[in-house]
């Protein structure tokens, strides 16, 4: 019994400190639930104002796009007044286009008026230009004719060359031969000598004949290098008077072009009068948009205005989820540490239970079951003493144990 006693004293020493370890753990507990409890309370705080915060950010994007939609049409209205703007650019581009061709077509056409003029006072003779074509013709003929002759003189000239070159190498082949290569006799020296002196005399005459063709031949190239001289000038002659009759011919082409002119600048001037009168409209166009513009940079401030307010509202919004996503995990984290911290409680109030248990009532009881344990062996025992007295007295005598 003491040996539980004692061990009831460690176990119940070991729950004490066990208690005071749980204790100290669970002593926030409460503030820790009123914590979580403000916390929860400011959640929904918080979910009420993300609500109303969404609420105006819808708001606002409503008025942003309607301030947007209201900046889209101005601005169509504006680009429509760029649009007349452009087009009055066009039409003075093109007006300038068509007064520099009007211009263009005065400056031709006095051109060509001091050209006809100058082409009337052209001294033009068709029957010099026929007269000149048939003398001209007249001149050829002939210079062929000379080319002919010239053609003949050097034929005669080269073939009485090549007879003396035939005679030359004769003379050689009759100098060095022997014997006749038809007969295979001797050749005498005497018939030699009468041979080559008739090639000789022969080639003399060719020479002879050689220079007076030379001096005809050179009398024929001075004559057809005159009559190239004169063909050359009468040619020259034919294209001045051709072109002065091109020039003549081409009066009516100068005048047509003339009329042609006119016509298109009584066109271009219509055209112009037409232009004036269309950017007098666009002009007047642009004067009416005009007004948009102070409406557009208003509007511009408004959007900018509407824009900074969504901006704000959106990141309002988006800190309150973000605050409220915050809150939650919290709350977890503080849940679960409450919970953990309850059943610590719970651990705390079985330990103290037990504790309680073991310091009032174990003991009591095993104190109590000691004391009768005890009084039970002390009643056996002192029967047994009295039986064993009375065996060694035989005397009656009664014998007990006292209390002590």
């Amino acid at each position: 019994y003491k040996t539980i006693k004692e061990n009831t004293d460690s176990l119940t020493k070991k729950l004490r400190e066990d208690i005071r370890e749980k204790q100290g753990i669970i002593q926030d507990l409460d503030e820790k639930k009123a914590s979580m409890q403000n916390k929860q309370n400011s959640l929904i705080q918080l979910k009420s104002d993300s609500s109303q915060a969404e609420k105006n950010l819808r708001i606002q994007q409503e008025n942003r796009k309607k301030i947007e939609a209201g900046l889209q049409e101005i601005e169509k209205q504006i680009e429509q007044k760029k649009n007349f703007e452009r087009e009055i650019e066009k039409a003075k581009i093109l007006f300038s286009s068509k007064r520099e061709m009007i211009l263009a077509g005065n400056k031709e056409i006095s051109l060509l008026q001091n050209q006809i003029e100058e082409i009337k006072k052209l001294p033009f003779s068709q029957q010099e230009l026929e007269d000149t074509k048939q003398k001209k013709q007249e001149i050829e003929n002939k210079k062929e004719e000379f080319n002919k002759k010239y053609l003949d003189v050097l034929s005669q000239i080269n073939s009485l060359n090549l007879k003396i070159k035939e005679n030359e190498t004769l003379k050689a082949t009759l100098q060095k031969i022997k014997l006749c290569p038809t007969c295979l006799q001797n050749v005498d020296n005497q018939y030699k000598e009468n041979i080559i002196k008739k090639f000789e005399t022969q080639n003399l005459e060719s020479n002879n004949k050689i220079n007076e063709l030379s001096q005809e031949k050179n009398k024929l190239t001075k004559e057809i290098n005159d009559l190239k001289s004169q063909t050359s000038e009468l040619e020259k002659r034919i294209n001045d008077l051709s072109m002065l009759k091109a020039k003549l011919e081409s009066l009516n082409e100068k005048e047509t072009r003339i009329q042609e002119i006119e016509k298109n600048k009584l066109s271009l001037n219509q055209d112009i009068t037409l232009l004036e009168k269309h950017i007098a409209a666009l002009k007047q166009s642009v004067l009416e948009f005009s007004k948009y513009d102070q409406v557009y940079l208003k509007k511009q401030e408004e959007f900018k205005a509407a824009l900074n307010l969504e901006r704000q509202a959106d990141l309002s919004f988006a800190e309150i989820k973000k605050e409220i996503q915050m809150t939650e995990a919290l709350i977890h984290e503080m849940q679960e540490e409450i919970e953990k911290k309850e059943k610590v409680k719970n651990q705390l109030a079985y330990a103290t239970e037990v504790e309680n248990w073991l310091s009032d009532k174990f003991l009591s009881i095993i104190s109590l079951t000691e004391r009768n344990v005890l009084f039970k062996l002390r009643e056996e025992f002192s029967k047994l003493f009295n039986e064993w007295f009375n065996i060694l007295v035989p005397e009656t005598f009664t014998v007990r144990l006292d209390e002590d």
